[in-house]
């Protein structure tokens, strides 16, 4: 069996189609992405308030109510909402004879997005879309942002670097359970991949080049006060490209760029002085103690080695041995910078008074590509098939294990009791020996006229469990809602009780 694995293996990494090796390995993670958020589409996570809520609320011209979080991560959700508008309005039920044209997409989030913090999920099933739809496109502009760098990587160093960088990134604990909210980790994870992918891009267009030089600074800089460091390696690779050399008037050019982009991001802040003081005040935050206050210093560092494992040890390792390497020295300066950023902000934690374990996803990413690049040069340098073959292996076992364990086989068994005298709907009446099936939404219908009689086939019930197939929409989303509560649910398969 592995004699067979390792010559499937072979053949996948002999043949033309490495590129698309990494392409499964994305939408893999892409089906994770979207399994995850549907087992989990009811639960709205407080720091998303910053996020997708003010995003939102600013849209509808709402001012902010807090800027203690930066802009880039608004501007990816503000990018998002009409796609997540789209989702939501193409899952609604109802009919705008009934509803009026002021039902839909905004109209209906100003209407009925109030105190949704007040409860620990929220049970409108029409935000619950909204929501799983702007998650869904932030992951997949993280998981798209991990690709496209991966394959510059594959360019540059050689397949075997991408992969070992994808699979490990993509597929590690800390990426998945951080890209199941919206917030500051996702738009810093995109600023790294930006700038692997800006350290690898040849530009043929210089203005081109200062210009994605200030877009890359202005994001990174206003995703949070620590994306500050990330300025670093920014720089380093800009001075070691000899861009102040290669264009004339380079930093008056770069200056306008930057000022011109950063009155973009902050357009909607109405005082730049105080958009600094309330990021500021996140060190009070962090001083302080966030419900359960912990000690500083070596309880924190343990605490964050622990979460770290293996990789904070590799790194080191791999810093000595590439110091100790004299020849192509000066190509290995990303990983050195990359390194050094992440000392300091695991020196910055151990400071603090309480940490939750996203935070450390910028250290891992940081990390991985270290570990990636020399693991990668290192079995390139040893030239033996037998090793690049049973790596790859190794990384496709971890895929798979982790895809395996990461992935909720959810159905439609959503009673966490024995119910009799339930209504489904298109589920299997062997399944539900209890339940009474009702019939699916008929394609053509005139809801206003025969919305009484559509109702009316749920008199009696106290229990429905739906699966929202077909037109079903017009019962899980419209209909129910009006006499039911929606109790539970995950993905297509929803279950109410009758409102007492």
């Amino acid at each position: 069996m592995f004699k067979n694995c390792y010559l499937m293996v072979k053949k996948i990494i002999n043949s033309k189609g490495r590129a698309i090796v990494l392409i499964i390995v994305f939408i893999c993670s892409i089906l994770l992405l979207s399994n995850n958020l549907s087992n989990n589409i009811s639960k709205i996570h407080v720091d998303e308030q910053h996020t997708i809520e003010m995003a939102f609320k600013s849209i509808s011209g709402e001012n902010y109510e807090s800027l203690r979080v930066g802009e880039s991560s608004r501007w990816l959700a503000k990018m998002i909402y009409p796609f997540a508008i789209y989702h939501m309005n193409k899952c609604m039920g109802g009919e705008h004879y009934i509803t009026k044209w002021k039902y839909p997409g905004g109209f209906y989030l100003k209407k009925n997005y109030t105190h949704i913090y007040n409860s620990i999920e929220n049970q409108d099933a029409n935000i619950q879309d909204f929501w799983f739809a702007m998650r869904f496109a932030c992951g997949l502009l993280v998981i798209l942002s991990f690709l496209i760098s991966a394959l510059l990587i594959y360019k540059k160093e050689s397949f075997i670097t991408a992969l070992i960088f994808l699979v490990i990134s993509l597929y590690s604990t800390h990426v998945i359970e951080t890209l199941k909210i919206f917030y500051t980790e996702s738009a810093m994870l995109i600023s790294i991949n930006l700038i692997i992918c800006y350290h690898y891009f040849d530009f043929k267009k210089k203005w081109l080049e200062l210009a994605v030089l200030a877009l890359l600074i202005v994001f990174t800089v206003n995703i949070k006060l620590s994306g500050v460091l990330l300025l670093l390696p920014i720089f380093h690779i800009t001075y070691l490209k000899g861009l102040h050399k290669k264009h004339s008037y380079f930093y008056e050019i770069l200056a306008l760029f930057i000022i011109f982009f950063f009155g973009i991001f902050t357009i909607n802040i109405p005082n730049n002085w105080l958009y600094l003081e309330e990021q500021l005040s996140n060190i009070y935050h962090y001083q302080t103690g966030h419900l359960i206050t912990q000690p500083t210093g070596l309880y924190q560092l343990k605490s964050i080695l622990r979460e770290l494992m293996p990789w904070v040890l590799i790194a080191p390792i791999i810093l000595t041995i590439s110091l100790l390497k004299n020849k192509r020295k000066h190509q290995n300066y990303l990983i050195y910078t990359f390194l050094t950023i992440s000392v300091i902000y695991i020196a910055q934690l151990t400071d603090s008074r309480f940490f939750v374990k996203r935070n450390l996803t910028t250290i891992f990413v940081l990390l991985s590509f270290s570990t990636a690049i020399f693991s990668g040069r290192l079995i390139n340098n040893l030239q033996n098939k037998w090793i690049s073959y049973s790596l790859c292996a190794l990384l496709l076992s971890f895929m798979t294990f982790q895809f395996n364990n990461n992935f909720t086989n959810y159905n439609d068994k959503l009673f966490s009791e024995n119910i009799e005298g339930y209504a489904i709907v298109d589920l299997k009446q062997e399944d539900h020996p209890y339940g009474t099936a009702i019939n699916s939404m008929p394609e053509e219908y005139i809801l206003k006229k025969d919305i009484e009689k559509i109702e009316s086939q749920f008199n009696g019930f106290d229990y429905i469990l739906v699966n929202r197939i077909g037109n079903n929409k017009q019962y899980t989303n419209f209909i129910l809602p009006k006499k039911f509560d929606l109790i539970n649910r995950r993905g297509q398969f929803f279950l109410f009780k009758r409102k007492s």
